[in-house]
Order: structure tokens, then C-alpha cells, then sequence
């Protein structure tokens, strides 16, 4: 099997893009767990308490407008040039998803006849799809909306089995679908259910990444796409998919659940790490005979510590409220790791923030203890490090 993870960063790498090896791994790690799960769930190779076990890894980009979120979506998933079209995966990309869009609803009809409208979720139950903005999920995240969980949404991108009653009908199918999305920095109840249904990417830029995106932007004008490399890949996607047909075992690297031990990381999270690094093994192609087939090594190497380390990272950052990371971000920036009141507001600006949310989110953090103030200066809690 030809090593799919270093082709596509290749790919990528090649039209210019900025932070390919921050970003990009996450999305392709999720390519390897979707082909994995779409296999597993009919040959049955990967068992836990006597079921298939779902691989699936959605995946949620936490950045402010404007800072790629939308546009790794693209990378893979749009037009001619997307990594994974043609691919044998079907793909699709929507700019907005309401929740009934996703799981579809029954509405009466004019005779009061019942009505299915079918959601995407059970229309293209094997796809991999983008939602540029899921209001849906973001707004079940927040706190102030944790009591309106759609139980069907988590069945979808849980389990998959979804079932849900209505007044004109019922609502019953299986879905195989993974859920790429993005939002805004928000304060988020990982508590709710929704939290441990998706891996979190975390971007919340300072300065100097505002140089090398600008840079980027700039550099990329006049790279093409390279169709050879990228019917590489594509056919080795379906390569992959045939070969994945041919496993009888995969072991998981007793070195993995040492570092889950040693972060202390809860039990429903530890399995989103471990997809993570199902996910890469896959894409990197490790396999080894193992009987009349081949077996999947989920290798704990630098490569995939790197990215389970950095995950742990996205992760503590959304459960403290990546609209916090904002003002951190800010004041880190600084020598002294103090600002004043003003200068952060104007700054937050950059994020998308008017002046009402700028000074509703710095005054916020001084009533709740995150920041010291000292009349108008506000300050980290801890100094900051010398880079």
C-alpha cells in the first residue's frame, strides 16, 4: 500500500497552502477512519463488547472568520481540484445545515397525509460532507441551548442508528455519513453529549500567524493543482478500500493508552484519540500479514504522538472557551503579557468581534477571574515565556 498521508500533504503542500502539517493531518487521519468504518461495519474485523465497532471521526474547526476554516474544506472536498473528488468517496460541501437538514423530519400534507422529507444524513449515508457553518451543532454546543439537544443529530454522528418519533411520523435509518464543520469561537458544553462525537481543531491566530497566512495567500497566486498527483491519489483511495477488505485484525499500540493514562484522559474522549491514530496508521498504510490476510498496527510513533499531544491541547483549550483564547492570544503577544483595556478591544476586531462583543468578552474574564486588571491595564494570571 502506497503511503496516502504523505502524497496528499504533498498535494497540498505544493499549492502553497499555510500550516499543512498543523492542519491537514487531522482531515486525513478522519479519510482513513471513514474508509476503516464504511469495511468494518460488514466484515466485523474490529469488535468491542460483540458489536463493529464505529471509526468514524467528525471533525470541528474552532477558528474566527476567515482563518481557513472553510477553506480546508475546499482542499478536499470541492470542485475539480478537492483531494478526495473522484476518489470512490462520494463527497458534497453545503454552506449552511439546519438540524432537519441533516436528519430529515415527517410534516402533514394537505389531507393530513404524512410527508418524508429525507435528511443528508440518510441521502448520502457513505459520504464524507463539509458544512461550512452548522447552526444546528453550533448552536447545541453553547451553553445557553444545552437543554435543545437533538437526540437524532447524536444518533447520527454516534452510532449512526437513527430513530426519532414525530407528530406526523417516524424517522428510522442507518447512516454511515462523516461530519467535517466549523464555527466561531464560543464558550461550549462539552457535557452534553455532542462534545465526544467530534475531534477539535482549534486556530485562534496571533500576529505572527497573520504574516505567514497574508504570505501564503500571496505566494499561492499561479500554483496549479498537479492532476497526475492527484490521480495518485485518488486511485489510491480505492486501492486502500480493497485493501481494507482484506484485514482479519487491528491491534492498538499498548504505548497509546499509557499517554491516555498519563493526561488522565476520560474514558468517552480516549476513543476519539484512538481514532485519531487508527485514522493516521491507516492513511500511512500500516499493515503486516498477519494469517490468510493483513492486520492494521495502530502505531504509536512521533508522528502520531504529535498529533495526539496535539489534539489534548484543542481540546483543554475548547473546554476553557475558545472565545477566551481570544483575549490569551492577544496578551501573550505582548513583552509584558499586559495591554490595555482599549488596545485588546481594537485587536479583537481582528476576530471578527464588534466593540459591543470585544468589551463583553474582556469584562467578562475580569469578573470571572481568567485576567488581572489594574485600572485600565488587563494582564495574564501567569507571565509569559520567553519565546
Amino acid at each position: 500500500m502506497q503511503d496516502l498521508y504523505t502524497a496528499i500533504i504533498q498535494e497540498l503542500t505544493d499549492r502553497g497552502s499555510a500550516y499543512v502539517d498543523d492542519m491537514c493531518p487531522y482531515y486525513i487521519s478522519s479519510i482513513g477512519c471513514h474508509l476503516l468504518n464504511l469495511v468494518n461495519q460488514s466484515l466485523q474485523f474490529y469488535v468491542e463488547s460483540g458489536r463493529p465497532i464505529d471509526t468514524r471521526l467528525h471533525i470541528l474547526f474552532v477558528a474566527p472568520p476567515g482563518f481557513s476554516k472553510s477553506f480546508w474544506l475546499s482542499q478536499f472536498l470541492r470542485g475539480a481540484e478537492g483531494i478526495l473528488t473522484k476518489s470512490g468517496i462520494e463527497v458534497l460541501m453545503e454552506a449552511t445545515l439546519s438540524g432537519a437538514g441533516f436528519v430529515g423530519t415527517v410534516k402533514f400534507g394537505g389531507q393530513n397525509d404524512a410527508i418524508r422529507e429525507m435528511g443528508l444524513a440518510e441521502q448520502s449515508a457513505t459520504a464524507i460532507i463539509g458544512v461550512e457553518e452548522f447552526a444546528a451543532v453550533t448552536n447545541m454546543f453553547k451553553t445557553t441551548h444545552s437543554s435543545d439537544l437533538d437526540t437524532a443529530l447524536l444518533q447520527a454522528l454516534d452510532s449512526g442508528f437513527v430513530y426519532k418519533r414525530l407528530a406526523a411520523g417516524s424517522i428510522k435509518f442507518r447512516t454511515y455519513l462523516t461530519l467535517w464543520s466549523g464555527c466561531q469561537p464560543a464558550r461550549f458544553d462539552l457535557s452534553s453529549g455532542l462534545g465526544r462525537r467530534f475531534l477539535f481543531i482549534e486556530f485562534i491566530p496571533n500576529k505572527a500567524d497573520f504574516r505567514i497566512l497574508t504570505e501564503a495567500r500571496r505566494n499561492s497566486k499561479g500554483r496549479r493543482s498537479n492532476p497526475v498527483q492527484l490521480q495518485i491519489i485518488r486511485d489510491g483511495v480505492r486501492e486502500l478500500v480493497a485493501f481494507l477488505r482484506q484485514l482479519n485484525e487491528v491491534t492498538i499500540d499498548p504505548k497509546f493508552y499509557d499517554l491516555m493514562d498519563k493526561h488522565e484522559i476520560i474514558h468517552y474522549e480516549e476513543v476519539l484519540y484512538e481514532r485519531l491514530m487508527l485514522g493516521l496508521s491507516v492513511m500511512r498504510g500500516h499493515f503486516v500479514k498477519s494469517g490468510g490476510g493483513y492486520r492494521l498496527d495502530a502505531t504509536l510513533d512521533d508522528l502520531a504522538l504529535k498529533f495526539l499531544e496535539d489534539e489534548i491541547v484543542h481540546r483543554q483549550a475548547i473546554k476553557r472557551g475558545s472565545e477566551y483564547s481570544q483575549v490569551f492570544t492577544i496578551l501573550e503577544d505582548t513583552e509584558t503579557g499586559k495591554a490595555s483595556i482599549d488596545f485588546v478591544r481594537e485587536m479583537l476586531l481582528n476576530y471578527g468581534n464588534d466593540y459591543t462583543q470585544a468589551s463583553t468578552l474582556i469584562f467578562s474574564m475580569i469578573k470571572t477571574g481568567l485576567v488581572n486588571k489594574s485600572g485600565e491595564i488587563i494582564s495574564l494570571k501567569k507571565p509569559v515565556k520567553k519565546k
